[in-house]
């Protein structure tokens, strides 16, 4: 089974794992990206150089690399590409290409922060409380219902602020909601094609950069794997995908779903969560893998040096 990593840019980690797991059977992993000097374009067995999501080649160019390295697999660690793919999978199933996305409809509800944190409440999960104009209490919490990292979520302290930012984000992509001074966790799921989640690694986010963990820990706690669990096999989520939440006072409250690796999977994987292994068809554990408690990743940079072009 040869593996293609789309949009790898600097996921140097996330391609070494894959290119560990292709290394183990004899199979080729292929990295892709727009830019063909990012870090990550020095990871695979081979590379090809993608076209911009947005063009209207970049579909068949990804079709004919696919035949071209004999690919059975496509990952992506893009939002924009989770959609695309999930739009795509079955075209691409014809010719025998799994594109890894959960359904569109799952999809479409984990990237729109609105419609999800509705979805919850209405499927009895929890979240933070969302203000409107007339229950607005400050420190707020504000994010675009489609935006992504660091700059697309902020900590609101003053009704001028408010303002700022509702004209930012606009006032129907905009999600207010109580500002929650409590833990914040992540929780790594693995699910089948039928839903069934194999695995679930907890871990605490204890320090954050542009909005992915930087510093975190795998922890134990039943509860919080179980209603995890539960959250996944709602949504329908398939593949690897993150969770988001808060826990205060006992209480879970979910902030998103990423239906991709995180940034931070890295530390999922090396405390027993085998996605790479079992979507190269390892055999999959019952009911719930196993998971190294306690074990800490601090990421950090590093650099390349190249010679020539």
């Amino acid at each position: 089974m040869n593996v293609l990593l789309s949009s790898v840019s600097r996921k140097v980690s996330l391609a070494r794992t894959w290119l560990k797991a292709c290394q183990k059977r004899e199979a080729v992993l292929i990295v892709g990206d727009m830019n063909p000097d990012c870090a990550g374009m020095y990871e695979g067995m081979d590379s090809i150089k993608l076209p911009a999501l947005d063009s209207e080649s970049f579909r068949p160019i990804l079709k004919a690399a696919c035949l071209k390295f004999n690919v059975s697999l496509v990952v992506n660690k893009r939002d924009e590409e989770v959609l695309a793919f999930a739009e795509w999978k079955d075209e691409f199933a014809k010719d025998g290409v799994r594109l890894l996305a959960p359904s569109l409809e799952t999809v479409k509800l984990c990237q729109d922060k609105i419609l999800f944190a509705d979805w919850c409440l209405k499927h009895g999960f929890k979240v933070p409380c969302i203000y409107d104009s007339y229950t607005l209490a400050f420190p707020a919490f504000m994010r675009s219902r489609k935006g992504k990292g660091g700059s697309a979520a902020v900590r609101v302290p003053h009704f001028e602020d408010f303002r700022y930012y509702l004209k930012r984000f606009g006032p129907e992509d905009t999600i207010t909601q109580e500002f929650i001074r409590a833990p914040e966790y992540s929780i790594d799921v693995f699910a089948l094609e039928d839903g069934t989640v194999i695995s679930a690694v907890c871990r605490q986010r204890i320090q954050m950069v542009a909005g992915e963990s930087w510093h975190t820990m795998t922890i134990r706690d039943d509860a919080l794997q179980a209603e995890a669990v539960r959250l996944s096999q709602a949504l329908k989520l398939t593949g690897h995908a993150v969770l988001q939440c808060f826990v205060k006072d006992g209480e879970i409250l979910w902030i998103e779903v990423n239906p991709r690796f995180g940034g931070a999977s890295a530390l999922a994987f090396e405390a027993g969560c085998d996605s790479t292994e079992w979507l190269m068809g390892e055999p999959t554990p019952t009911p719930l893998a196993p998971y190294q408690v306690g074990l800490t990743m601090l990421r950090y940079t590093q650099d390349r040096f190249t010679r020539g072009a």
